[in-house]
């Protein structure tokens, strides 16, 4: 019998767990870094502009791309290589402000690269749910971790502004690596599917099927 409870189920709470982690680091990531430019680098409204738009870029450009990818791959290790990588994005900030190499063009690149993070990353961890819960209950699933969401976004903020008053910006971002962490402890918990087999199908031909409903040709598509 499936329990009603969906923190019972084997692995969901440490998933749930670090979507919640996952999300909050999110936030305060995309509010320390404009602060960090304002602040320390004195960037014009021009250049904040730039950065904002660095971040939403990635979801632009790859949201499409990313699905057919994960459709063919294990999505666990994406989900945990993905967080490595923001990990490593974090670093370079404080590392470059020590250095005295922070600029403008170095939070661009932060800001994409955690942009692309959130797009592939992000979706295999809502793919992942597939394979933790039963699809009767993937509905309740997801609302349990729209929940993690909102949350995250109501607290992240107040954090983030708490963390900048007694670290400064450079230092909020190496506090804010160790919420990415939290995606490998629930590697034992999550069963991954299989590849699946693609010999006979194409990612291109994958894609332009998912802009027909869009009223898009694909012959004419970029995709």
């Amino acid at each position: 019998m499936k329990p009603d409870n969906l923190f019972l189920i084997p692995g969901y709470a440490r998933l749930w767990g670090s979507v919640l982690l996952s999300n909050l680091g999110g936030q305060i990531t995309m509010f320390v870094l404009p602060v960090t430019g304002g602040v320390l680098l004195h960037a014009s409204p021009t250049q904040m502009g730039l950065l904002g738009a660095m971040k939403l870029l990635p979801f632009v450009l790859l949201s499409l791309p990313a699905g057919v990818y994960l459709d063919r791959i294990r999505k666990l290790p994406v989900y945990i290589e993905g967080e490595l990588l923001m990990v490593s994005l974090l670093l370079s900030v404080p590392l470059a402000w020590h250095f005295n190499l922070l600029s403008m063009a170095w939070l661009y690149g932060v800001g994409f690269g955690a942009g692309v993070v959130y797009t592939v990353a992000g979706s295999a961890s809502q793919i992942l749910l597939t394979q933790v819960v039963s699809r009767d209950q993937l509905v309740k699933a997801h609302a349990q971790n729209a929940i993690a969401g909102s949350a995250a976004e109501v607290i992240g903020p107040g954090i983030a502004g708490l963390l900048i008053k007694v670290l400064g910006g450079p230092l909020t971002l190496l506090a804010d690596c160790f919420g990415c962490f939290a995606p490998p402890s629930c590697s034992r918990a999550c069963a991954d599917c299989p590849k699946r087999p693609t010999a006979n199908d194409q990612a291109s031909a994958a894609a332009r099927s998912g802009v027909q409903p869009l009223g898009i040709d694909p012959s004419n598509s970029w995709v």
